[in-house]
């Protein structure tokens, strides 16, 4: 028994190195989409483009925001947006495969407002640019990539597990889950609020 066990806890830590590294794959590979997509735009659209960021970050710089419970919530909500459809995707069972498509997309906003700062900007300005996102786009990232990998791990051993009632268990570790993203998700909206206004003053490029 104890040898079962040990095999069985091996096969699901297996398993779930195979779908984490799937979700690493996706995001990357969405990152490295969105450069050359936005490597092959022409000139003038990218500065267009950066024009927007620019109006975005100036706006941002000039914001005296105090952190309401609604500024918060507001915040919350938009960088737990992509973590929670894939949280609720796995209820679907197959579905919640499309897990990875959400990953690769948001790979793709990232690698695309990127590629725009490169191309626009000197090295010292994009890393000062990316400064006023990246912290909590990091953030958002790592909780996306966490929900992913646990929620197809949850299909996974849901399906397997039923006739031995391993349901409930499972689903209390996988609300667990959800919690974790949702302290992420504030963290990154603190840095929203506090942190982004007070990086983007310090673009030189405004």
């Amino acid at each position: 028994m104890p040898r079962f066990s040990r095999l069985a806890r091996h096969a699901m830590y297996s398993r779930q190195t195979a779908i984490t590294a799937a979700a690493v794959i996706c995001l990357v590979t969405g990152l490295v989409v969105g450069a050359i997509a936005a490597m092959s735009r022409g000139e003038a659209e990218q500065a267009a483009l950066f024009a927007d960021l620019a109006a975005h970050f100036l706006s941002l710089a000039h914001t005296e925001q105090a952190a309401t419970v609604l500024s918060m919530l507001q915040h919350t909500v938009g960088n737990l947006l992509f973590a929670l459809i894939i949280w609720l995707l796995a209820f679907a069972r197959a579905a919640g495969f499309l897990s990875y498509p959400v990953v690769f997309l948001q790979g793709i906003s990232y690698g695309f407002t990127t590629a725009i700062l490169a191309v626009s900007l000197d090295l010292r300005d994009v890393l000062a640019a990316l400064l006023v996102y990246l912290p909590q786009a990091v953030l958002t990232a790592c909780a996306l990539l966490y929900v992913c990998a646990n929620s197809i791990s949850y299909i996974c051993l849901t399906h397997n597990g039923r006739r031995h009632n391993y349901g409930e268990a499972a689903l209390r570790r996988y609300a667990k889950v959800l919690a974790v993203a949702v302290f992420v998700a504030l963290a990154a909206s603190a840095m929203d609020i506090y942190l982004a206004p007070i990086a983007a003053r310090r673009l030189n490029f405004l």
